[in-house]
């Protein structure tokens, strides 16, 4: 049986030192993109004449198959996807892996697929270098994360705004400089525990049970689906709502 891994909400702070970090990396913690970076185009689109996506995976290193990483587990799947599921690469400049996608598929964005090797609360370090590395703007960056607050199974794509109290989406936010990037939250459910509570850190840090495993596997494949027809790629299907843009949603899949 295939495990998985999920991103973070409700998770405390991790106490991390700048001065523990290289510079380069310290900068990013502080402050972060420059904010030059928001409104300039790639230097190189005109040349490659397509658009580019940043397509990160949040969920801590090292802890696969918990609710917390989900996200991580979902843009490795997109890679397999897509025919990239032997491209990822480490790449210590973004401190995580890279997998690269050409436009070729069906006419849709190049994509770089991303999964950070910091942990969840500071995943938006590796947000950050990687929209640097390839010039990309919030608005083409998309995190596919874990949400608490969805019933387990439900997707759902998200077009900005706040992080809902997820403390990976608020380092993204924190060092991208914007709220603008589109979000696919991946239900993992929550049950009757409160919001910041010592049981909801558990909760998300366990793994899924024998009996939740198949309807996040499918939930992850729906999700997939989601993104893929968001992007323009013909090859997805999007059963259940997909209405229009409405409080900053584009469509919501409940389990099947």
């Amino acid at each position: 049986m295939r495990r998985l891994g999920l991103s973070g909400r409700g998770l405390p702070p991790l106490s991390v030192s700048p001065a523990r970090l290289t510079p380069r990396l310290a900068s990013y913690s502080l402050g972060l993109l420059p904010a030059s970076l928001a409104s300039r185009e790639c230097s190189s689109r005109a040349e490659r004449g397509a658009a580019c996506r940043l397509v990160l995976g949040l969920g801590n290193p090292g802890m696969p198959g918990t609710r917390h990483s989900v996200g991580a587990v979902a843009v490795r799947r997109l890679a397999e996807r897509l025919g990239a599921g032997s491209a990822w690469r480490g790449d210590r400049g973004v401190a995580g892996s890279l997998a690269e996608v050409g436009p070729a598929w069906a006419g849709g964005p190049r994509l770089v697929l991303l999964a950070s090797s910091h942990p969840m609360n500071i995943n938006g370090l590796s947000a950050a270098l990687a929209a640097r590395k390839f010039s990309v703007r919030a608005q083409e960056v998309i995190l596919l994360h874990d949400d608490v607050d969805k019933p387990l199974g439900h997707v759902a794509l998200k077009h900005g705004g706040s992080a809902r109290g997820h403390n990976g989406v608020k380092s993204c936010i924190h060092c991208l400089r914007s709220d603008a990037m589109v979000r696919l939250r991946i239900g993992v459910g929550r049950g009757d525990v409160a919001r910041g509570s010592a049981a909801l850190v558990a909760h998300v840090l366990a793994s899924f049970s024998a009996e939740e495993e198949p309807q996040i596997q499918r939930a992850l494949e729906r999700g997939i689906d989601l993104l893929l027809a968001h992007m323009g790629h013909t090859g997805g299907h999007t059963e259940g709502h997909t209405g229009g843009h409405t409080g900053g949603h584009t469509g919501e899949e409940a389990p099947r």
